[in-house]
């Protein structure tokens, strides 16, 4: 259950209890929200995933409250985790498992998550399972975990609007402006529509070398990597329906 002051305790360890005690508040709002948006198909089915779940509950451990209330940014974490990286002939290409696991516990109190949980921790930020946490697998999970919930809907919202056929990958091309603003729903908020498109015109800008196809993680990195990008992902879904 949520954990509640001590009697007797300090006014800092009872400040504590009541911030881990919201952050579990709003993880399981996060989780009714995510079951909700389910329902009415705002996620593709490669959204409804083993994966997915673990995310979920990742949101609900000790670990993700202590990064909260520690006030950890992701400019932080970012910079952690680039301090880390393996490189291999001059090409970064990540953190392996057990030094991830490692230097994971750097950024928590000692004895508050067990090495066990760690590596629990680790398997799920290794998406793809080959023993090594990339940036993207890191960037965007910490992103989607430190955000609020809704912000994470709002990208997913866009971006399955723009996947193409499958709903894996968009084109770069369809996060062009006139791409964007093209779109029907971009009709109904046209003002909101038009600040995102000017940022990701912004973004595109500033990143000439992007891949041509994006997945979903690739543009979580982008948007909690650009704080404009980012406080433009807001009330672009449709209001639900009752």
């Amino acid at each position: 259950g949520s954990p509640t002051a001590v009697p007797g305790a300090s006014p800092a360890a009872a400040q504590m209890a009541r911030e881990i005690a919201d952050v579990e508040r709003k993880a399981r709002i996060h989780n009714m929200a995510v079951e909700k948006a389910r329902r009415r198909g705002d996620y593709g089915d490669h959204h409804l995933t083993l994966r997915q779940r673990q995310i979920n509950e990742l949101r609900l451990t000790n670990l993700v409250n202590q990064l909260v209330v520690n006030k950890i940014s992701l400019v932080q974490l970012r910079n952690w985790f680039e301090k880390h990286m393996k490189k291999d002939s001059s090409e970064v290409t990540g953190v392996e498992q057990a030094t991830f696991v490692r230097i994971l516990s750097e950024l928590v109190p000692e004895r508050s998550v067990s090495p066990e949980r760690l590596r629990r921790v680790a398997d799920v930020f290794d998406g793809d399972g080959n023993g090594v946490i990339d940036f993207v697998e890191f960037f965007s999970l910490m992103g989607t975990l430190l955000s609020p919930p809704e912000k994470d809907l709002e990208i997913a919202y866009v971006f399955g609007l723009l996947a193409d056929e499958g709903g894996i990958e968009i084109s770069k091309e369809r996060l062009g402006r006139a791409s964007l603003l093209g779109l029907k729903q971009a009709a109904a908020a046209r003002r909101r529509w038009t600040v995102l498109a000017n940022c990701w015109e912004a973004v595109l800008k500033a990143n000439p070398s992007l891949k041509p196809k994006l997945t979903l993680d690739e543009i979580r990195v982008l948007v909690y990597g650009d704080r404009d990008l980012y406080e433009a992902h807001h009330r672009l879904r449709p209001f639900a329906k009752p």
